[in-house]
């Protein structure tokens, strides 16, 4: 405060408590000279004894962390746990528990930290010594007591380390460092891992042994970029952060010694490693003098000289010069109200009094007032906008009327209300055109440039009528919650006004909007299923083409909430894909689809979604359970690229392309199962006589099973391989009916059928009539 004013009385008080100091320094400097060199060298030999045993101390504990982090690597939990996607087996809970046990053994049988914790990053799980939760939850539970904020978590636990990275924390009452190391990155079916391990820093003065006893000194660790790690100021050397700074450079720039903020002189005493991190002591000069016990005694004494004098002439300062003002600069001051203009004011104060000081004082303050205001003006507009868009969505309840101004300036005059969606479709002026207003041309530039435009003009067009409106942003669209008197609720009169706002913005400023209004609701507790309303309107505004500006009553009796896919489609579907028939297959879906969307009713997206995935489903219903067949799905991964589609185009053009690549995986297959049937066909041909023809001896003749022979041939035929044979025979048999008068005994025993019984059988149910009556029909064709 002295050094403000060249003319104050204070600088009298400055001089002669400077001569007092000086007197006890030159003093102390004296004593202090003759014993400074024994009692130095001696600190250092202690302090190079105590830094090698601390450093060793800090190697074998970053051993310690490799060794429990191969430890992990190792075990089979964690092995399974950090695969991803199909690739993982399903008792993922259990595996979470076991790799818990395990990592509290590991703490158990090591017990130089507090925690252990691992996060999966694909998972977005926390799995600790503690407990099993995912990251947000974790955080909620131990954030306070790690202090750390969720961002500043979020940053820690997605971090990317290769080597141990130490982080300092605050744990519970005390601090901490955690220690983080990337165990695993992600690649292909497996996920990414970090290790972390937390310390606390009495976990730390324990691991470095006998440090804690020696309370004249300080210890730094630092990492290999020169930043500190954990700091142990038990001398209490270091009390700002400038002090830390200095320290940092001067090791940083090899100095054994570093002047202070206190205009003490701290050695240094570190050697740098190989290691991760390495250790600096700091002793004050002072510690060497300690044992000086004449020193002390002569020091205390001109000390308390020092002091004693110093109080009487401060006293007598303030009695008799400083009294009128001292309380108003106490207050100025401790306000850091001139931090910000000393130095562009220098000139100007360096000859002014007190009183002088204290006018400019009081008008900073005034300024200062203004700009807190307005900054707490801007942050309550934002706070307002995000209660009102969590209101809206149904995440946050409604408050009493005295909360909502008090907490939000948030003020809902009528009960009656409507909510608007304005959505920017285009603010670029067509070329030549100059939009102007009373004010002259003006230019939309941006997004938020347009989204302000509309916010002023709607808020006088709706304030104009009485009625009171609040709006917020979500996903880009513009939303109002407009509040109508009971007597103009009427939804032809708010819509006019609606429709006047945006002729006049699009004539104005040449910014083409979309509007969706819901209906008017009596109550603001359906705040949340008035936007809901609005939203269902804006979607079927964009989906149907319904123009600029549709109203939710105008079509809610037009939508559906289910879809049409008929059994027999699902099928004919499956039939084309089989046979790999792209073009038969395009139809199909096209027809689904189209049946669907032009039925003259409003189908939302939601229910669209479900219909593409049904659609889904029923391509992957063609698929068997063979490792080609995974491994082709797999590979395509069909339901992810459906996932990503925010649109029907895009969602159709998606489609088509994985129903194309389906019917092309199975034409290749289809192909060979062809040229297998014809073979089949013909064996069975040229071995129809032999009464033991079937599935059994045709599969053994080709190599394959009979399960897979009967499900090839009916997918190609349609029919059962026994029921083909039967045909055959009933053909040959035919033929022997027309050309001989042989009894059925004979025919029957000739084409391969065991019996006459089994025979006529057969040919009754293939042609409808006895092999007799067959016979005797053809004997009257001409």
């Amino acid at each position: 405060m002295a050094r403000l004013f060249k003319k104050s009385v204070i600088w009298k008080w400055v001089i002669s408590y400077t001569c007092i100091i000086l007197i006890s320094a030159v003093s102390s400097l004296v004593i202090y000279d003759r014993s400074r060199n024994f009692i130095k060298e001696r600190q250092e030999k202690i302090n190079e004894v105590l830094l090698e045993q601390a450093t060793k101390e800090l190697r074998d504990c970053i051993i310690m962390m490799e060794k429990l982090r191969e430890e992990i690597l190792i075990n089979t939990s964690f092995n399974s746990l950090s695969k991803s996607g199909l690739d993982r087996n399903t008792s993922v809970a259990y595996k979470h528990y076991v790799l818990y046990k395990d990592l509290n053994t590991y703490l158990k049988l090591n017990n130089s930290y507090s925690h252990i914790m691992l996060y999966f990053k694909s998972d977005d799980k926390i799995v600790s010594d503690s407990s099993v939760n995912y990251s947000a939850r974790y955080w909620e539970i131990y954030g306070e007591s790690l202090g750390l904020s969720f961002s500043e978590w979020n940053s820690i636990i997605n971090g990317t380390y290769n080597n141990f990275h130490a982080t300092n924390v605050k744990i519970g009452d005390t601090e901490g460092t955690i220690f983080a190391r990337t165990i695993q990155q992600a690649q292909t079916g497996r996920q990414k891992v970090n290790l972390f391990v937390i310390f606390t820093k009495e976990d730390l003065e324990s691991l470095l042994g006998e440090y804690n006893y020696y309370k004249d000194t300080s210890m730094l660790i630092f990492d290999r970029v020169g930043k500190t790690t954990v700091k142990f100021d038990y001398a209490s050397i270091i009390n700002s952060d400038e002090d830390e700074k200095k320290i940092i450079e001067a090791v940083q720039a090899g100095k054994k010694e570093v002047v202070l903020g206190n205009n003490e002189v701290i050695n240094l005493y570190y050697f740098q490693n190989n290691s991760p991190y390495y250790l600096c002591i700091l002793t004050p000069e002072s510690v060497y003098l300690k044992t000086m016990h004449n020193f002390q005694l002569i020091f205390c004494f001109i000390f308390v000289i020092s002091i004693v004098f110093s109080i009487v002439l401060i006293v007598v300062f303030v009695n008799n010069n400083y009294r009128p003002v001292r309380d108003l600069l106490k207050t100025l001051f401790s306000t850091d109200v001139f931090q910000g203009g000393e130095h562009r004011e220098q000139s100007l104060i360096e000859n002014e009094n007190e009183f002088t000081l204290v006018k400019k004082g009081m008008a900073q303050v005034s300024s200062s007032y203004n700009n807190v205001k307005m900054a707490f003006s801007r942050q309550n507009k934002l706070l307002r906008k995000v209660y009102l868009s969590r209101l809206l969505n149904g995440k946050a309840k409604l408050l009493p009327e005295k909360q909502l101004i008090e907490l939000y300036e948030l003020q809902f005059k009528y009960n009656d209300f409507v909510v608007v969606l304005l959505y920017v479709q285009d603010f670029t002026a067509e070329s030549g055109n100059n939009y102007e207003d009373d004010s002259g041309a003006l230019e939309i530039t941006d997004l938020d440039h347009a989204q302000s435009v509309l916010v002023e003009k709607y808020d006088k067009l709706f304030s104009d009528k009485g009625w009171t409106v609040n709006h917020t942003i979500i996903d880009d669209l513009l939303v109002f919650v407009v509040c109508v008197p009971p007597g103009e609720n009427r939804p032809d009169y708010i819509n006019s006004v609606i429709h006047k706002g945006t002729k006049s913005v699009e004539e104005s400023y040449g910014v083409e909007i979309l509007v969706s209004v819901s209906a008017v609701h009596s109550s603001l507790e359906k705040l949340s299923v008035a936007y809901q309303e609005a939203l269902q309107a804006f979607e079927a505004l964009k989906l149907y083409d319904l123009g600029g500006f549709v109203c939710y009553t105008d079509i809610s009796d037009l939508f559906i909430s289910s879809y049409n896919y008929p059994y027999e489609m699902e099928q004919r579907l499956i039939k084309a894909i089989q046979l790999g028939n792209f073009v038969s297959a395009k139809a199909i879906v096209s027809e689904v689809i189209n049946s669907n969307i032009n039925n003259r009713k409003y189908i939302s997206w939601d229910i669209i979604r479900c219909l593409m995935f049904d659609l889904l489903g029923t391509v992957m219903k063609t698929f068997d359970a063979n490792e080609e067949s995974q491994q082709f799905i797999k590979k395509l991964k069909p339901a992810k690229r459906l996932a990503e589609c925010t649109d029907l185009q895009s969602m159709e053009k998606t489609f088509e392309e994985i129903l194309s690549y389906c019917c092309d995986f199975f034409r290749v297959t289809t192909g060979n199962d062809e040229k297998l049937y014809y073979k089949i066909q013909a064996y069975i041909r040229d071995n129809y006589g032999d009464p033991n023809l079937g599935v059994s001896s045709i599969a053994d003749h080709f190599s394959i099973s009979p399960v897979t022979l009967s499900k090839k041939f009916r997918e190609i035929t349609g029919s059962k391989i026994t029921t083909f044979i039967s045909e055959v025979r009933v053909e040959e048999a035919k033929k022997l009916l027309l050309s001989s008068n042989e009894n059925l005994s004979y025919i029957a025993n000739s084409v391969g059928f065991g019996s006459t019984k089994t025979f006529t059988r057969m040919f009754k149910q293939i042609e409808g009539c006895t092999p007799g009556q067959w016979r005797e029909k053809q004997k009257f064709v001409v």
